[in-house]
Parts: C-alpha cells; structure tokens; sequence
C-alpha cells in the first residue's frame, strides 16, 4: 500500500503531496475483490454499501494517466510528485487499475455484459455500465492478438437494438467512446450526440449531477480523438460555465472535478480554467483526498471515486494557461 506522505495543510496545498495522500485514500477504498466501495442513501440509517459495477470503471479510467501501461498515460504529470515517491506512486496506481480489472472480469455476464449492481442483480444489463466497464477492459488488453473485445461490443449492441430504458446521454457518449477506441466508424454517432446537446447537462440516467453527461461526452471526444471537438465545445462550454458557483467551482468537489475536467477535455483557455483549478485544490481534505458527493441517484457515490476523479484532472491541469 502506497504510505501517506506527511505535510502541514496550507492555504495552498502542494499538489506534489496531495496527489500522494489522495492515492493512498483511492487504495484505502478498494475492496479485497478489487471494487471500489460504493455506498447509497439507506432509509434512516445513512449510507450503505451496496455493489456497483459503474464507480469502479470510472476510477480505473481516472488513474490511467499515472499508469505507464495506459494508452491515456501522461508521463508528464509525474513532474508534479515528489521525486521519491514517484516509483510507488506508479507502482500503487496501476496496482488499483489491474485489480480494478480483475473485479471487472469478475462481475462480467457470459455473454460479454455488465450489470450496473453486478452479476446476480435483479437490474438487466446496461448500455451504460457495458461501455464504461469493455473501455476498461480493453486498457488492460489492447495488446492482446485477436479482437478480445468483440463480446463486448456484441453485448453493447444487443442492448442498443432491444430498445431497453436509455440511461442518458452519458451511456450514448460512454458507447461512441468504447466503439471509436476499437476503430469502428462513429460519423453518424457523432452527429446523433451532437444533435441531443441539451440532453447532456440534464441529470438522467444514472447520475446525480447533469456535468456527469457532460463529462462522459468531452472525455469521448478527447481520449478516441474524435473530429469536430469545436462543435461539441461551443454547444457545452457556454452552459457549463454557467453552472460556476461564486469561488469559479461547480459546487461540490465531484461536481467541480466534472466541470473542470470539461473545460480541460474541449481545450477551454480561459481565465476560468485557473480559478475552477483552484477551487477544486482548495476542496482538498486536511487528509488528503475529497469528501464524498453524490454521483448517481439515491445519494450513491464513492469517496475513492471523488478522489480520482479529482487527482486525475488537477494533475494534468499543472500548468496555468498563459
């Protein structure tokens, strides 16, 4: 287990240790199956834990850029650890990935899906939690011969054509992101996400927070880089600057981690980039990491989740913009 390095909390936190404290919550979080812990609102008895498939897919991808083996590893926000802990550092987050993956494998369906609770649920699998969980996977394998991925993608597409509840823009977003990594052809994807704008600042499906679709579109569009990111940025980056509260954050410290990492994801220069970084470093725990937000509906979240989430987009948001 990554050790927590010690410091005096300050005005301004160095990201260099918070970054170090806030893994060892992320490890702290995870379950010996390799889960994330995720807990929900229990009527009159606060939060419980309850299995889900979904939080543990978006940590996985959060940490990728700490991870040498990711094809999203940005060698580069290494320079903002300490130099001594830099190896453990490494070594701790591609630990949680892999085991992450492991309990992925674990709760996968066999035909190639995922349930949003996990395998035995009552809860039918979910275009949503079948992209973000097959991205996942195909991280860990895209090395692998043959098209390891293709159950998924067969999964996905079931589920597509049989016409089940949609979960949101975030799930159609999550699926163009899975099937354009894989080299499919996404144009009239694309189109179909860029012609349902509003959708995605609204909080259906299985989110808490509306900057959830938003972030799952302009991750997509990042990370398989996709064309027209121009388009998609003056649809959002207008109403999502909207959403600023007075300190130049999004609120809490998921929904400001979210709301920054959209402005990173289309390219945003502007001096709210700088004060949304800011706000974000300053919701840091004395502890290090981020307290817990509500991420899907029915008060669920993870306090590991919030954490990566945070670490990921303030580590490749080092340098101000001039």
């Amino acid at each position: 287990m990554l050790m927590a390095a010690s410091g005096d909390s300050a005005s301004k936190p160095d990201l260099g240790k918070v970054l170090v404290r806030s893994l060892s919550i992320v490890v702290r979080g995870q379950l010996g199956t390799g889960e994330m812990a995720t807990y929900f609102r229990q009527p009159q008895s606060g939060l419980g834990y309850t299995r889900s498939v979904l939080p543990s897919a978006y940590v996985h991808d959060a940490l990728a850029c700490f991870d040498p083996t990711s094809m999203f590893v940005e060698t580069t926000v290494l320079d903002a650890l300490p130099p001594r802990a830099r190896s453990r550092f490494v070594q701790a987050a591609r630990q949680v990935r892999r085991r992450i993956r492991q309990f992925l494998a674990w709760q996968e369906e066999c035909d190639g899906s995922w349930r949003y609770y996990g395998r035995g649920s009552g809860v039918a699998p979910d275009a949503d939690t079948i992209a973000a969980a097959a991205a996942a996977m195909l991280d860990g394998r895209r090395r692998a011969p043959g098209r390891p991925w293709s159950r998924h993608l067969a999964a996905l597409s079931g589920i597509e054509a049989s016409g089940a509840a949609s979960t949101g823009q975030a799930a159609a977003a999550n699926a163009l992101r899975l099937r354009a990594l894989v080299g499919e052809a996404v144009g009239d994807r694309i189109d179909a996400l860029l012609r349902e704008g509003q959708p995605l600042l609204e909080g259906a499906g299985h989110y808490a927070t509306p900057l959830a679709h938003a972030y799952c579109a302009a991750r997509a569009f990042s990370q398989a880089r996709l064309t027209r990111r121009e388009e998609l940025a003056s649809l959002l980056l207008p109403r999502v600057l909207a959403l600023r509260d007075g300190r130049g954050g999004f609120g809490g410290p998921l929904s400001t981690a979210l709301g920054l990492s959209v402005l990173v994801e289309l390219g945003h220069r502007g001096p709210e980039l700088p004060r949304a970084r800011a706000a974000l470093l300053g919701l840091v725990g004395a502890w290090g990491g981020w307290a817990f937000e509500a991420f899907f509906p029915g008060g669920g979240g993870s306090l590991a989740c919030t954490t990566a989430l945070a670490m990921d987009v303030l580590a490749r948001t080092t340098q101000e913009p001039g």
